[in-house]
């Protein structure tokens, strides 16, 4: 996330010291690296040509950490490695489609800039609503890099919007756990896979299910899509390659010795399908002709893991003898070995992938390692990274005076306003895009694409447009093929290159008109990420106020979870149909002493007018469901809404209902009805604005007379009879990492006892309580679930080697408990004192915070 710097020496391994130039955040993964190969040339004919500076071939040596026997020379080099083993067991690995970005699973996702020692974020249990027992053992981004899938082996799909900063799917996908998983083309679907004999293809935007291909198969382990777009394959005991346009079985291979196959990858251009087999070997079909056109041989332990590079020139393969093979995938001719046996110490590899321009392979091993090969002209950035713990941080008092920076410039367009200077729905296509996907703001097209020619086509019917080029590099900075367009104020970010195309409007409001904290320093060039010595409570309280004196509104989701952190915080604000979030960090790494405040803009893909008298607002995904409180009357509220409706494209149905308690209006936009109801309150108005009734409102639960709005299992499920207190429940002596999440009804811990002691020791202490031990519990010597039952109180137990997982509706959160003095958001403390969403309060939160601490571990 920091800027480069020219000349800095990076020492990434003894095998090769590189140095730098003036390297882009693009350039690892996306081409533009430097000394990079002649751009025409196939990357399989690039890495065989390549030779030492004495002119020999290189070959391996056999007294450095990793040894390179080399059959064809391929002339990877082992360019960085780190050891992540203190996250845990690694399981799964992805590039970024663009950008210089490694995702990593395990207990958590880490994301990663190669070349560094540690990641710069984490997607774990407070963004992504892990628990300690769930482990993400496949991932994968969107083809344009803006969600990032994980598939959890307690059989969940969870989806991380980049742009949203947030969890926006989260799903039950399997009954056990998800073993595999792949984005469609286009980046509208994902398929799973299961041991429940289906691959299952479900919406990216929403997680609704949208097919089942069911199957014999209770080993499924991995599945791919055609980058066509039309055939989908799957593995387990056989592969299975389908027909997406009507379900149909196309092709089956099933190896003679029936031996399991782990992983199949299609090629890029879809003509080729690459099979990992146990039986020690690989086979390459051609897919419209179903025969076999090569065997990788040469393995001497079961295969496990097969991918193309991204011109299709290379196959990598690994396989269970601690080796990973590099082919060419026209003839299957073996190019390179790589030993993952380092300093003695055998180690597996999980997962692999190649970056977007195929010139780096990335492995995550079963030891914790991360490693990447490539060709050694390859160029990695540096950027340092602070080696230190985080310690405790108590409050101090804010600063006596906090200086807002000034707004400065046209308000934020609404929806409708940048509908107005264009709608991508009806703008010119090129040739190859009329089947794109587009929305008023964004279009996306995946597949094959004349990139040079689409932006010379948009270049050409924006000027005609009166669009101009960008002089000024857009927020967040330029990567290859991106171009900038401006008109009246507004931007246009168009991306053409590799297999996608976007084009989307981002309105006309820039970061940097946002407030910032007084004494923060730029993190990143373009001041989107900034870091301060203030506290984590004073920048959220200082956000809240001053967003607010410009004019911003904030916004919490219908149907939101309250589930957080104490370390992290992710606020939204609108104003008219702009989006500002903000995503605040204390103790991260790299800035363990600092308060990390990261901000971006958007532009909501439809909104709805709000009165600039409302501080808060209720909204769901689609914009059109809306709860908030205003101070005006009935009466000004309903002419404000007959007022602005109109000016949006709605148009009224009649003069609806109003009395002095409240109004009904109505208002049409093409086939859509929306309905605002307006409610007198001691206050003010009550407005909900479209079909609230069906969401889980903050608002309306307050109004009906909830003491705490938190949406989790406390409350409604309470027994009637029986029960323990959280406060109560027993805790192994030698237990660590103790949390009691209120928020969620659940408790967790780490602990040196194994499961089947953990078992036994929670089978003892719950007798001795009065619980009675239900039927059909588990215990083996690596995960434990067991459950008990007093009245109607029910209890239940999971444990792993990772840890222990406590949940039920007999767990009671009426006592104190530890997690009580753990700091908190300003919303999440509203919602669990039963408080109206506002601002009046925010004084009393602050002072409450002050004594509070943070939480060492991240």
């Amino acid at each position: 996330m920091s800027t480069r710097r020219a000349g800095v020496r990076w020492k990434l391994h003894p095998i090769v010291t590189i140095t730098l130039g003036l390297t882009t955040a693009w350039q690892l993964g996306c081409g533009g690296r430097a000394d990079q190969p002649v751009k025409d040339q196939p990357l399989a004919e690039q890495v065989a040509s390549e030779k030492s500076e004495d002119g020999s071939e290189p070959a391996g040596d056999a007294t450095s950490d990793s040894t390179v026997s080399i059959a064809t020379p391929a002339n990877f080099d082992l360019l960085w490695e780190v050891d992540s083993s203190e996250h845990g067991d690694l399981y799964a690995i992805d590039f970024a489609p663009r950008g210089d970005t490694l995702a990593v699973g395990g207990r958590l996702v880490s994301l990663w800039h190669p070349g560094e020692t540690k990641p710069f974020a984490e997607l774990n249990e407070a963004t992504v609503d892990f628990n300690f027992l769930q482990t993400v053992k496949a991932l994968g981004y969107s083809p344009d890099g803006a969600l990032l899938a994980m598939g959890c082996d307690d059989g969940s799909l969870r989806i991380w919007s980049f742009a949203e900063e947030k969890l926006t799917v989260r799903i039950d996908a399997h009954s056990e756990g998800v073993t595999g998983l792949a984005f469609s083309p286009d980046g509208l679907h994902v398929a799973t896979t299961g041991q429940d004999r289906e691959v299952r293809i479900w919406r990216a935007d929403s997680g609704a299910q949208v097919t089942a291909l069911t199957t014999d198969d209770d080993r499924l382990s991995a599945v791919a899509y055609s980058p066509k777009g039309g055939l989908l394959a799957a593995c387990g005991k056989v592969a299975t390659v389908w027909s997406l346009a009507d379900g149909k079985v196309l092709h089956v291979y099933k190896d003679d010795l029936a031996f399991r196959i782990p992983d199949v990858a299609f090629s890029p251009d879809g003509n080729q399908l690459a099979i990992a087999e146990m039986a020690m070997k690989g086979t390459l079909w051609d897919v419209a002709a179903w025969e076999m056109k090569a065997t990788l041989t040469g393995h001497e332990g079961p295969l496990s893991l097969v991918a193309y590079s991204s011109d299709g020139t290379l196959i990598a393969t690994a396989a269970q003898e601690y080796t990973v093979r590099i082919w060419g995938a026209g003839d299957g001719a073996l190019m390179q070995t790589i030993s993952t046996e380092i300093n003695g110490t055998t180690e597996t590899p999980r997962d692999l992938a190649w970056s977007a321009d195929g010139y780096l392979l990335a492995v995550v091993t079963d030891m914790g390692k991360i490693r990447i090969w490539g060709p050694a002209k390859a160029a990695f950035s540096s950027r340092p990274v602070e080696d230190s713990v985080p310690a405790k941080s108590t409050f101090p008092d804010p600063p006596a005076e906090v200086i807002s920076v000034e707004s400065v410039g046209p308000e934020p367009a609404t929806t409708y306003d940048a509908l107005q200077v264009i709608d991508l729905r009806t703008f010119p296509r090129p040739k190859g895009l009329e089947e794109a996907n587009a929305t008023g703001t964004q279009l996306f097209y995946s597949g094959e694409n004349d990139a040079e020619q689409i932006r010379g086509f948009y270049a050409d019917e924006l000027t005609k447009a009166g669009w101009t080029a960008a002089t000024a590099p857009i927020e967040g900075g330029v990567e290859v093929g991106h171009r900038t367009f401006e008109k009246d104020g507004y931007r246009l970010e168009l991306h053409a290159g590799g297999s996608t195309v976007s084009l989307r409007n981002v309105g006309n409001y820039g970061v940097s008109r946002l407030p910032r904290y007084p004494d923060a320093e730029d993190v990143t060039a373009d001041g989107s990420m900034n870091a301060t010595k203030a506290t984590i409570v004073d920048v959220e309280a200082f956000l809240y106020r001053e967003l607010r004196a410009q004019g911003w509104i904030a916004r919490t989701r219908l149907n939101s979870s309250g589930t957080e952190e104490p370390n992290d915080r992710s606020l939204r604000f609108s104003r008219n149909g702009t989006l500002a979030d903000y995503f605040i960090s204390a103790h991260s790494r790299g800035y363990p002493d600092k308060t990390l405040v990261q901000a971006s803009i958007s532009l909501a893909e439809d909104s709805l007018p709000v009165p600039s008298e409302a501080e808060w607002i209720e909204v769901d995904d689609t914009n059109r469901a809306m709860c908030f409180n205003c101070p005006l009357s009935v009466t000004q509220l309903a002419d404000y809404y007959r007022a602005q409706m109109p000016t949006i494209g709605w148009t009224p149905l009649g003069d609806g209902q109003q009395s002095d308690s409240g109004a009904s209006l109505s208002y049409l936009r093409g086939d859509d009805l929306l309905e605002v109801r307006l409610t007198a309150t001691p206050e003010g108005t009550r407005a909900q604005v479209g079909d609230v009734r069906n969401h889980l409102s903050w608002i309306m639960q307050v109004a009906g007379g909830r003491t705490s709005v938190v949406d989790n299992t406390v409350g409604a499920d309470e027994p009637k009879n029986g029960g323990i207190e959280a406060a109560d429940v027993p805790i192994p002596q030698d237990a660590t990492k103790v949390k009691r999440k209120r928020q969620s009804g659940v408790i967790q811990f780490e602990t040196a006892l194994s499961p089947k002691e953990a078992a036994a020791f929670y089978l003892e202490a719950m007798k001795a309580l009065g619980w009675k031990e239900s039927d059909n519990n588990l215990v083996d010597d690596n995960f434990v679930r067991i459950g008990w039952t007093q009245g109607d109180a029910e209890l239940g137990m999971r444990a792993s080697t990772s840890g222990v997982n406590l949940s039920g509706n007999g767990v009671l959160w009426s006592k104190a408990i530890p997690d009580d003095e753990l700091l908190i958001s300003f919303e999440l403390w509203l919602k669990r004192n039963g408080h109206m969403p506002g601002l009046e309060r925010l004084d009393d939160y602050v002072q409450e915070m002050k004594p509070r601490t943070l939480k060492e571990e991240r």
